[in-house]
């Protein structure tokens, strides 16, 4: 513009003047567009670090507050390990902790590296046994998995500790072998107590009856042959004890429902029974279920001075639900257990959790006595429900 005012101008300088100031403008503008371009991608790029610093902030906290050990083996050389990896084998917190983890697995567990790479490739879980310190067992669960870590190929593994449900499991089977033995000592003394002095009676009638000049000879033969259909009756209802064939022939219900009819005279004593059951249970259910009832209804004859037993027992869509309750004396249910008298107690309990059930006693002195038992409908069907039943 100056040259144009102030005259003389060249036509062709004056176009390289004009063109250079739109170049220039050009220039300008395309820097702004870029600067502008580039600041929206420092934002997305600020956004996805942020996200990818939260991402990590969360995993390392899974990674450091998990229950479950987790350690990362490449080559045997632990590359990461988390502090309950640390407790389960009893490692210190160290300066060089991956190193002193590599060096305890090699020196006191090779067994476990040596399964881990065996498993790892296949993704099978595998439990494991480590003996620490003064020779104490801890059970494993683990679950190995081959990664790509850091561009290469390693192992991740998750290692619970399973010891308190391995254990659980012993007390449990433990439980139930205590309880066979307690029915085996029991049945004895049925047996030596009921039907041994029955026939040491019939014993000495027949004695009698072998003496010639034995006096009176009718009457002992009609009192040898109520002796003998005392011993009959008496070896039925411990055979039924010990196997109810009415069970496994008409059903928990009737049988139950028999099993009360013959009692409430003789002791008396009144029962309500009531159930919404249409259906036979599992075999299994059915037999823990009438030794459960059978052993309360006899601890309530034997201790409670009852006059009156309502049971319920009901099929839900969750489950089965039993209520048995009496108006007894009731006791102090914890000193009972804690002073270990309630051998009866400890029997029905044993029954219910090896069936996978849940139990919960009421009671009190002067108050009565209530037990609700539940069964979960996952745990009645399960092929997993092995426990012996008795």
């Amino acid at each position: 513009i100056f040259h144009y005012i102030t005259k003389p101008y060249s036509y062709e300088y004056m176009r390289d003047i004009i063109g250079h100031a739109v170049n220039e403008f050009n220039l300008r503008q395309e820097n702004k567009r870029l600067l502008r371009e580039l600041q929206r991608n420092n934002s997305i790029i600020q956004q996805a670090f942020n996200q990818i610093k939260e991402q990590q902030l969360k995993l390392f906290t899974i990674f450091e507050q998990s229950s479950d050990g987790i350690v990362v083996i490449r080559n045997g050389e632990v590359l990461e390990a988390n502090p309950a990896f640390r407790k389960i084998f009893s490692i210190a917190a160290e300066e060089k902790i991956l190193v002193t983890c590599s060096s305890v697995l090699h020196k006191n567990y090779p067994d476990f590296l040596e399964k881990l790479k065996q498993e790892a490739p296949a993704h099978n879980n595998f439990e494991f046994e480590i003996t620490y310190s003064e020779n104490k067992r801890r059970y494993l669960d683990v679950q190995p998995v081959l990664i790509d870590f850091l561009g290469e190929k390693a192992m991740l593994a998750i290692i619970r500790d399973i010891t308190e449900r391995r254990e659980g499991e012993q007390k449990i089977l433990e439980a139930i072998i205590a309880t066979q033995e307690n029915e085996q000592r029991r049945y004895a003394k049925e047996l030596h107590d009921g039907i041994g002095p029955l026939l040491s009676t019939l014993k000495m009638y027949v004695e009698w009856l072998a003496n010639p000049q034995a006096p009176n000879s009718h009457e002992i033969i009609r009192y040898a042959l109520q002796t003998i259909d005392e011993t009959i009756l008496q070896a039925k209802n411990l055979a039924n004890q010990m196997s109810p064939h009415l069970l496994e022939r008409f059903g928990l219900v009737q049988t139950l429902n028999d099993f009360l009819e013959k009692t409430k005279n003789a002791f008396a004593i009144s029962y309500s029974f009531n159930t919404n059951l249409s259906n036979r249970l599992p075999a299994s259910l059915e037999i823990a279920l009438y030794r459960i009832l059978l052993e309360a209804i006899n601890n309530t004859l034997k201790h409670a001075s009852a006059s009156h037993v309502s049971i319920s027992l009901t099929c839900e869509p969750n489950g089965i639900n039993v209520t048995y309750k009496d108006n007894g004396m009731g006791f102090d249910y914890p000193k009972v257990m804690h002073d270990g008298k309630g051998m009866g107690l400890f029997n029905i309990l044993n029954r219910v959790q090896a069936l996978k059930g849940h139990c919960h006693i009421i009671t009190q002195p002067g108050e009565g006595f209530e037990m609700n038992i539940f069964f979960p409908t996952i745990n009645i069907y399960s092929d997993k429900n092995t426990l012996p039943l008795i």
